[in-house]
């Protein structure tokens, strides 16, 4: 776990504690974020929310070039952080925030590219004209949170900034060898053999060289792959 701390103006004091972090191969991610603050804490956390990505297919022509900002809102009473109805608690255990982006990794092979994603923390208190425009389901990309793709005219210093970012390259020997360790660990490994892995590697899209490559840097790390049934009803684990 990570622990940041900002404060801000000497009102209110918070501590953001990454609970996970995970990133693939092709620029998928999962940051998930508990917010800690004051038991005197009565009002609301804002989260202006920056991101954006980009993709350059096979030729190296820019495919994607998104970006995105939108604000999203907390309600915390005596310092404990509740659910988008404003009144139930999160759970103790619970992540408050979650910072994700899902991808299909068959669509990005081949290819490259970055992301990045920017959150800063604001405070308001009770009554504060700026938590107006917020609503339940404003923004796609905020989910089920109170949010507005609107600028809400906060003009206090921020309390703190969490900055989360990444480059991908879907055409290297290196992400062949994560793709493999992906399949062994969640059992879905098919290929039997290394040429077998070769062979599937390019199917997908990669070339012969990074397919070679990806899949002898995975032997070398000590991976192996499917089991292959015998006639007598042994288990034989093929590694090469």
């Amino acid at each position: 776990m990570s622990h940041t701390e900002v404060t801000a103006g000497g009102t209110v004091t918070v501590t953001a504690t990454i609970m996970s972090d995970r990133r693939d191969c092709f620029g998928g991610f999962e940051r998930r974020y508990r917010w800690h603050c004051p038991q005197t804490a009565t009002g609301y956390l804002v989260q202006r929310i920056d991101r954006g990505q980009t993709i350059f297919g096979a030729d190296g022509s820019s495919e994607v070039d998104e970006r995105e900002t939108y604000w999203e809102a907390w309600r915390l009473v005596a310092g404990v952080v509740m659910l988008p109805d404003m009144v139930t608690p999160i759970p103790a255990a619970a992540a408050h925030d979650t910072w994700a982006q899902v991808v299909s990794g068959s669509q990005r092979v081949g290819k490259h590219g970055s992301w990045a994603m920017t959150g800063t923390l604001y405070w308001l208190d009770d009554g504060a004209p700026q938590i107006q425009p917020f609503r339940l389901n404003n923004v796609p990309s905020a989910a089920s949170m109170h949010a507005t793709p609107d600028d809400p005219g906060i003009t206090s210093p921020p309390l703190l900034v969490n900055v989360h970012n990444g480059n991908w390259d879907g055409r290297t020997g290196a992400t062949v060898c994560e793709l493999l360790r992906t399949f062994s660990a969640d059992e879905t490994m098919s290929a039997q053999d290394r040429e077998e892995a070769i062979g599937e590697m390019r199917e997908m899209g990669f070339t012969t060289d990074a397919a070679a490559h990806g899949v002898d840097l995975y032997i070398q790390g000590g991976g192996t792959f499917t089991t292959e049934v015998s006639s007598d009803g042994e288990g034989t684990d093929n590694d090469q």
